[in-house]
C-alpha cells in the first residue's frame, strides 16, 4: 500500500524537528508514542529522548523499516485513532506529524483519552490548528476551538512552511503543545454544554438567539443571554467557554431540542 494513500508528508526541516523534539521536553523515563513515523525523521531524536518508545505506523513496509532501524522500539501497525491507552503502564508523551486527512479524527480520539496523556505536540494543517487553537472573536473560532479549550491548555509551537515536507504540500502547518486539564475548567453538564455548543454554531452567519430558537423557549433564552452579559445580537464566535457554560446551566436540557448534526 503507497504511502500517499495515507495523506503524509514526511517533515524533512531538521530545524523544525529539533523546535519540535524540545518543545515535548521528553525525559529519561517518559513513555513516548509518536503516531504515523513514517520514514523516522522524527523517530530517531525521540529514540535518544527516552528508551520507551512505541510507533503507530498504518504503512505495513514502513513499519518493517522502522522495525530494522529502530529495534528497542515498539512498531504497531495501527492508525492513530484507534491506539489504546489501556496497553500503557503510565501517562504517555504523544508526538506527531498527523496526517492531514485523519488528523482531527485522531486530535479528537486522543482527547477522549485524556487522562492517560501528560502532554502531546502535534503537528496539524495551519488552518485546522488555527480552528482548535482560536479564542473567541476571531473567524476560525468555533465549536473545535471551545471542546479543545475545555479539555487542553494550548499553545503554539511554531508555524513550518510547505518547503519543510517531502513532498511539500499546498498549505503551510503548524505545531501545537497540550497539557490536559486536570479538571473541567467551567462547571455544568459536559453533554448538556457541547449541545448547546454546536447549535449555537450550526450556522456561524446567524446571531446565537437565531440558531436557539428552536431549542429553548424565547423568555428563558433571552433571560439567561442577559445573565451571561451577551447581547441580543451576538454571534456563537464571540461566546467564551465560560459564558457558554453559564448559558447551559442556565438553560439546561433543551426541552424543544431537536436533531444536532
Amino acid at each position: 500500500m503507497s504511502r500517499a494513500r495515507f495523506g503524509q508528508h514526511f517533515l524533512v526541516d531538521g530545524e523544525i524537528i529539533q523546535t519540535i523534539i524540545e518543545s515535548a521536553e521528553i525525559g529519561a523515563d517518559d513513555i513516548v508514542v509518536e503516531i504515523g513515523p513514517g520514514k523516522g525523521a522524527l523517530t530517531s531524536h525521540l529514540a535518544g529522548c527516552s528508551g520507551n518508545l512505541t510507533l503507530l505506523e498504518p504503512d505495513r513496509r514502513l513499519a518493517d523499516e522502522l522495525r530494522r532501524a529502530h529495534k528497542n522500539a515498539r512498531v504497531l501497525v495501527q492508525r492513530g485513532e484507534a491506539i489504546n491507552f489501556a496497553g500503557f503502564p503510565a501517562h504517555v508523551v504523544v508526538v506527531s506529524n498527523l496526517p492531514y486527512y485523519a488528523s482531527v479524527q485522531i486530535f479528537k480520539h486522543l482527547s477522549e483519552n485524556k487522562g492517560a496523556i501528560s502532554r502531546m505536540v502535534l503537528m496539524f494543517q495551519k488552518e485546522v490548528a488555527q480552528r482548535i487553537s482560536a479564542g473567541p472573536g476571531g473567524r476560525h473560532y468555533g465549536s473545535l476551538s471551545v471542546w479543545s479549550s475545555y479539555n487542553w491548555e494550548m499553545e503554539q509551537v511554531v508555524t513550518v512552511p510547505a518547503k519543510a515536507f517531502a513532498p511539500p504540500p499546498k498549505v503551510e502547518s503548524a505545531a501545537l503543545r497540550f497539557r490536559p486539564r486536570l479538571k473541567p475548567p467551567v462547571d455544568g453538564d459536559e453533554q448538556e454544554l457541547f449541545k448547546l455548543v454546536r447549535s449555537s454554531f450550526v450556522l456561524k452567519r446567524r446571531t446565537l438567539v437565531n440558531n436557539l430558537k428552536n431549542i429553548y423557549p424565547a423568555d428563558a433564552l433571552n433571560a439567561a443571554m442577559e445573565s451571561a452579559d451577551l447581547g441580543p445580537k451576538a454571534r456563537a464566535e464571540e461566546v467564551s467557554l465560560e459564558q457558554f457554560a453559564k448559558l447551559s446551566q442556565l438553560l439546561g436540557s433543551p426541552p424543544l431540542e431537536r436533531k444536532i448534526l
